[in-house]
């Protein structure tokens, strides 16, 4: 039971972030920075929810109910760098 419960909530995690990118950057097939842009984001999304200090790997269970977690600067300025190649377009 434990096992299928961490599977749907992968699975659920999956589609609703993953697949749903996968369809934006199908729509946006044409403008390369676009796509570049909504794939790394959906990269440092994932990365987070795996591997972030609440994140899954963490034995959180899901990352989406994140309890607050004190982060290190480098996490801070890895945050920052993210915000920013989302809001301008550029690879920070």
């Amino acid at each position: 039971r434990i096992r299928e419960k961490e599977r749907a909530e992968i699975a659920a995690h999956l589609h609703d972030s993953v697949l749903q990118t996968l369809a934006l950057i199908q729509r946006q097939a044409g403008d390369g920075k676009e796509v570049l842009r909504l794939a790394r984001s959906q990269e440092r999304q994932l990365r987070t929810w795996l591997y972030g200090p609440a994140g899954y790997a963490a034995g959180h269970g899901t990352a989406d109910a994140q309890a607050p977690v004190d982060q290190t600067f480098a996490a801070c300025l890895a945050d920052a760098a993210g915000e920013v190649e989302d809001t301008y377009n550029m690879s920070v």
